[in-house]
């Protein structure tokens, strides 16, 4: 079974919800820059910045994390 990483999670959820890397950005306050390194390179972002993404994307740290889901959405 494929393990997928964050940087497709993220590709995937902004296909599903029909946003760009700069919607994300705006929502996040993630730099544009770093969602696209995260996408094209697959690097491992810090904690903060998992869980700013999951709460623009709507998705618990867990799941963009891991791909499990999780009952539990980030509270920042």
């Amino acid at each position: 079974m494929k393990q997928y990483t964050i940087g497709e999670r993220i590709e995937t959820l902004l296909v599903l919800r029909n946003m760009t890397q700069a919607e994300l950005a705006k929502l996040s306050g993630v730099p544009v820059t770093t969602i696209a390194t995260l996408r094209a390179k697959g690097v491992n972002p810090s904690f903060l910045t998992v869980c700013k993404l999951a709460k623009a994307l709507d998705v618990t740290v867990c799941y963009l994390g891991t791909g499990k889901e999780d009952t539990k959405k980030a509270a920042i």
